[in-house]
């Protein structure tokens, strides 16, 4: 998700919830399964059943939820999936964009009712499928949790029946017999989650694994001899060369296995091919889906060192630096804390956050750090996922209006600091054959564009839907889904005007990136106003209380 997915062209960046819309009360016996579901809601969305006069390829938006869920921008993902159950008319690429909306709202946003409520839908579209294997066992899971024991046990058994030879049938088998024997379950807690309401502090300060490069090919530069862990190679200081082939690295043209690491001493440095960033610490070359993916662990606040000069200008007050940073070290953790699977934590491109490696930023940036280590917002019992944006245009938006998923503590407020701090107007011109290729990019197979309007607005006046007038039918998606489309670049914000003029799209608006969670010009304004930086983030992040974990 990117926390921070636009970069204003001065220096700064950005990083929302779409139209998954309405639940409504779930049939219990279900035509397709043959015991009482176990979801009480099921999903209802824009265009939940389409009829499109033209063709809808869902592989580039497959593309790129997979892409959103590697980067971490896990809100982006989950509406990118829901895009692909809106427009798509084939039941398997329904069901399955269900099933991965669910496991996003299980595994990484803690929200198990709608986690249930589109297994359930899935179960709806196309009960058989495949990839349902996951949607049957994880909402047993969910449903033990929540101490629903005979719906659990009947969802294990269905589990089993449509699927003998699953990979977790023994795990499914375990759960029954457990469920056999007690009354009440033990519900497992989030490692970061210390009992109701408050977050257990860490033994010590956490570690990160960060994605810092992936290529087919690529060459890095040391600045010294080191020796690897594996075989006892020595690379000497100088360019190397890395790829992957037949699945395993080729390292300076000798094999070297699925993976090649080393530790840099405090002195000794990396650099990837051109690129000024240097790192240290320990590094570790992977072959990884036919590519080299570069892995740098290091703690966090060596990470957030090089984390905020890249996010926010070394130039802002320290309370806006401050807040910046705990913004960024309770994103790392939120994602740390649920990456266990994955080779890395997160990634170091604006998909996620950016980290500009070592000897960045300056005296201020570093003491931002410093002054806060350990600090991270806390909701819940749990740590925030805390999106931030550039610019709010002067009203903050609750992030269900902008993808799909919904965090209870984003909402619509006023935030005029932000315009008075910064002017961020806008204008944009875009031809109807440019919206008719950037649609034909994500997956809709349209002649051309006749007609753009906005279908609805949101409670801070943002576009909510945009409806796109093709040869063929109206089609109706998010207008943050839209922008992204056109470029979040080009398209600075959902906060505009739309007029169709003479074949063209002319926009006219204010404020850059999404508008949920913390505006850095806002932060910046109400710093230069005399504001602390625990008061920046309880305006930004209502209802969430500001925690030392270590």
């Amino acid at each position: 998700m990117k926390v921070s997915e636009l970069r204003q062209s001065d220096e700064q960046s950005e990083g929302g919830r779409s139209g998954l819309a309405l639940l409504l009360p779930f049939i219990k016996q279900c035509l397709f399964v043959p015991f009482c579901l176990p979801v009480l809601m099921v999903i209802t969305l824009l265009n939940a059943s389409p009829v499109l006069a033209f063709s809808f390829d869902p592989v580039p938006l497959k593309t790129r939820a997979a892409h959103l869920l590697d980067s971490g921008d896990l809100l982006e993902c989950v509406d990118t999936w829901n895009m692909i159950q809106t427009f798509s008319t084939r039941p398997e690429d329904r069901a399955e964009a269900l099933v991965r909306m669910g496991d996003i709202y299980s595994l990484f946003l803690g929200q198990p009712d709608e986690a249930l409520a589109a297994y359930g839908a899935a179960m709806r579209v196309h009960p058989a499928l495949p990839v349902l294997e996951n949607a049957y066992f994880n909402a047993g899971m969910i449903l033990y949790e929540q101490e629903r024991l005979p719906e659990a046990r009947a969802t294990f058994q269905t589990y089993l029946l449509r699927y003998p030879k699953a990979d977790r049938r023994e795990t499914a088998l375990f759960m029954l017999e457990r469920m056999r024997t007690e009354t009440s379950p033990k519900v497992g807690q989030d490692a970061l989650q210390g009992g109701e309401g408050s977050l257990q502090p860490l033994k010590g300060e956490p570690v990160l694994r960060v994605a810092i490069a992936r290529a087919s090919d690529l060459t890095f530069h040391l600045s010294a001899p080191v020796a690897l862990q594996q075989g006892g190679v020595v690379l000497q200081a100088g360019s190397h060369h890395c790829a992957v082939r037949q699945g395993a690295l080729l390292l300076d043209g000798r094999p070297a296995g699925k993976a090649a690491s080393f530790l840099l001493a405090q002195n000794q440095r990396m650099k990837l091919g051109n690129s000024p960033a240097e790192y240290g610490g320990a590094l570790s070359l992977l072959a990884q889906g036919g590519q080299v993916l570069v892995v740098n662990t290091l703690g966090m606040e060596s990470y957030l060192e090089g984390v905020l000069p890249a996010e926010m200008p070394a130039s802002f007050s320290p309370a806006a630096l401050q807040a910046q940073t705990v913004a960024a070290r309770s994103y790392a953790l939120y994602l740390a804390g649920r990456s266990q699977e994955k080779a890395y934590d997160v990634a170091a491109d604006t998909g996620f956050q950016v980290y500009g490696g070592l000897a960045m930023g300056n005296r201020q940036t570093r003491a931002a750090v410093r002054q806060t280590r350990g600090m991270a917002l806390q909701f819940g019992g749990r740590v925030v996922l805390s999106y931030f944006h550039s610019h709010s245009g002067g009203v903050l938006e609750d992030d269900s209006q902008v993808w799909t998923a919904d965090m209870p503590y984003y909402r619509v407020q006023h935030d005029e600091i932000s315009n008075r701090a910064r002017d961020m107007r806008w204008e944009l011109v875009v031809a109807a054959n440019d919206i008719a290729a950037r649609m034909r990019e994500s997956g809709f197979n349209v002649d051309g564009v006749q007609a753009v309007h906005v279908g609805r607005r949101t409670g801070s006046g943002r576009v909510g839907t945009v409806v796109i007038e093709t040869p063929d039918r109206s089609v109706e998606m998010k207008g943050n889904a839209f922008r992204l489309m056109l470029g979040a670049e080009r398209m600075r914000s959902t906060l505009c005007s739309m007029e169709w003029q003479g074949g063209s799209l002319v926009l006219s608006g204010v404020g850059y990136g999404h508008g949920v969670g913390m505006s850095q010009w806002g932060a910046q304004g109400m710093a230069l106003a005399g504001a602390t930086y625990e008061g920046i983030l309880e305006k930004y992040y209502p209802d969430t209380r500001l925690v030392r974990l270590y």
